[in-house]
């Protein structure tokens, strides 16, 4: 082999160049950031639907479970006992005013009171009523008659931004076959401290209606987490009747039914609330942060109430 050819194979075996190591080392960083920046997205992306799943869930939970005692709600007592729903806002201030977001694109933020009906007037009787017509052939059988023309919870526009609050709700149920010895139970719901953490749906309950001597049973426990907004509407037969009012307000004593009802307890209950949903710990969110949220919504009706003579006597016939 002659001396050309070593040279020449020498060549062909040289390594990269500097200049071309870095070019390839710049191509690759671009490529591994991109990869990076899309691997954290996606990691972002499944802690938010996670969270938001869970307070889906958290939500429900509450909902499902007030639900099933609600139903059973009794205007029956104990020997010597009365009659017992109460519920009203309480004292204590919601951690948020609200979501900070205008969610009925009004151009107002957490506007709307807790009460029932339009209170921040973007309601509009020919745009906004819902009530789902109930006959093919008679155009006139439509679920809550009475209220036709009339601002209420069902309809567009009404508590679609709604500034929190945090109701408290006591009232007694039949317990469920096998469930407790006892032929009452008290429930309490309402917004507080458990366990050394803050802004718990807590349900207590406790036994009435025992023989003498036998054990008394309470309990208390969470039913949600994280909650910013516990409301509670009751309806009355009573006030539906009332011109410019629509039968659901925030209050009720089964001692002083409103506007002389017959009825102690509400026929039925409109039941929100609202979980948060973020990330980010709520004392770590800088001012004026939009919240992440999720707001669920039930109506329960009171099958006795639903029974009962007085209020068929005043229902609308169809």
């Amino acid at each position: 082999m002659n001396s050309a050819s070593v040279i020449n194979l020498r060549s062909r075996r040289r390594g990269m160049s500097l200049v071309e190591v870095l070019v390839a080392m710049a191509i690759a960083g671009v490529f591994l950031s991109g990869t990076a920046m899309a691997f954290v997205q996606i990691m972002r992306a499944n802690d938010l639907a996670r969270v938001r799943m869970e307070a889906l869930a958290n939500a429900r939970h509450a909902l499902d479970q007030l639900s099933r005692d609600l139903i059973t709600a009794t205007d029956s007592a104990p020997t010597g006992g009365t009659p017992l729903f109460s519920t009203g806002i309480t004292s204590s201030t919601p951690i948020l005013t609200g979501n900070l977001i205008d969610d009925d694109g009004d151009g107002a933020i957490d506007e709307s009171e807790f009460t029932g009906v339009d209170a921040d007037g973007d309601w509009v009787a020919a745009s906004h009523n819902r009530h789902v017509q109930l006959s093919d052939t008679n155009p006139g059988i439509v679920e809550r008659k009475r209220l036709v023309g009339w601002s209420d919870p069902g309809d567009e526009m009404v508590l679609e931004d709604p500034a929190y609050v945090l109701s408290d709700l006591t009232f007694r149920f039949q317990p469920p076959v096998g469930t407790s010895t006892a032929p009452y139970q008290r429930a309490t719901y309402g917004v507080t401290n458990f366990d050394g953490e803050e802004n718990v749906l807590v349900r207590t309950l406790l036994d009435e209606g025992v023989a003498p001597g036998d054990p008394v049973t309470s309990s208390t426990g969470p039913v949600a987490f994280n909650v910013l907004s516990f409301g509670v509407l009751c309806y009355s037969e009573r006030l539906a009747v009332i011109p410019f009012a629509s039968g659901w307000i925030n209050t009720w004593d089964a001692d002083a039914p409103p506007a002389g009802g017959a009825l102690r307890l509400p026929v039925s209950t409109y039941l929100t609330v609202t979980v948060y949903a973020g990330v980010i710990p709520l004392d770590k969110l800088p001012p004026g942060s939009r919240i992440e949220t999720v707001t669920l919504t039930t109506m329960v009706n009171i099958e006795k109430m639903l029974a009962s003579p007085a209020y068929n006597a005043t229902r609308p016939t169809y």
